[in-house]
């Protein structure tokens, strides 16, 4: 397994975590988080709900310092996105 200081080089530990929850209707949705920096940062993802099982064309990303963008190619059914951005110092 290889250790974190290869792919967060700062040596620092964890800055700050940020947790929600959004519910996708359509094809995308966006949660506004607070400021990070994008090369300190990851994010997680679950999801659940009546399509959870085909969810594995689904993405969720960072698309600037303050947004998460959730994204899907089926808008058949609702789904429950739980995100997590983990940042470090």
């Amino acid at each position: 397994m290889s250790n974190l200081s290869t792919f967060f080089p700062s040596g620092g530990g964890i800055k700050s975590v940020q947790r929600g929850y959004t519910t996708i209707t359509g094809l995308t949705a966006s949660a506004t988080i607070s400021a990070v920096t994008l090369s300190k940062t990851f994010v997680t993802a679950t999801f659940s709900g009546p399509n959870a099982i085909d969810m594995t064309s689904c993405d969720v990303r960072l698309t600037s310092s303050t947004n998460l963008s959730i994204s899907r190619t089926d808008s058949a059914l609702n789904a429950n996105i739980a995100w997590e951005v983990v940042e470090f110092e």
